[in-house]
């Protein structure tokens, strides 16, 4: 479904019945919505592919909740080493990111993570059966998921509707069953989460760039 953001509940623009949330079901959605400037979703490949063909001006924000609830389930609630920790509270702060300086210096701060304990992404084990693999699996993971957010650019696409805490957004489901009139597009939306899929590891080369948009108009 895509509903609208702001400090009520929102409204149900328009919902689509699927079987699964694959590019084919998104278009049959996205298309009879006029694009707004902001977007805001979770991280499924179909979503992103019909993003991009039906709203190619729109820009993306990655939902910073379900980036801070696929960080802990990398790291869990208590991780057990210091770059762990440091690495879920970069996660946490998240929340408090607002404007450009707070953005810049976020970044700042995963970069000094980086050149400090990036290393720990780059070790490997020799496990039992004979295979090298990563000694820190969880810890790369975690690193993985914040690099490749501020590469693709979808992690601080300013200016961004405030978080609303998980239990607010419960009557989403209610709004389903019962949709309200159409309203006017809205200049940002925000799209229902897609299921979560498990990345290769891949090593980051280069330490993350900040790549900071604003928008006319804001």
């Amino acid at each position: 479904a895509i509903t609208t953001t702001g400090t009520g509940p929102g409204h149900v623009l328009a919902w689509q019945w699927c079987a699964t949330e694959s590019h084919a079901a998104w278009s049959a959605l996205l298309e009879r919505i006029p694009a707004p400037h902001v977007v805001i979703c979770d991280g499924g490949a179909g979503l992103h592919s019909a993003l991009r063909r039906h709203w190619p001006t729109t820009a993306v924000q990655r939902c910073i909740f379900h980036v801070q609830m696929n960080l802990t389930r990398h790291l869990t609630r208590n991780p057990r080493t210091d770059a762990g920790r440091r690495l879920r509270r970069l996660g946490l702060d998240l929340s408090d990111v607002h404007d450009i300086p707070a953005a810049i210096a976020w970044y700042q701060h995963l970069d000094a993570w980086w050149q400090g304990r990036g290393h720990l992404t780059q070790q490997r084990t020799r496990l039992p059966n004979g295979q090298w693999w990563y000694t820190h699996d969880r810890l790369r993971k975690a690193w993985q998921l914040l690099h490749r957010l501020t590469t693709q650019g979808t992690l601080f696409n300013l200016p961004r509707a405030p978080l609303r805490p998980h239990h607010q957004r419960s009557g989403r489901r209610h709004q389903l069953r019962h949709p309200r009139p159409t309203a006017p597009t809205p200049r940002h939306a925000r799209a229902a989460p897609a299921p979560r899929r498990r990345m290769a590891p891949h090593p980051p080369r280069d330490p993350p760039r900040p790549r900071l948009r604003l928008h006319p108009g804001h």
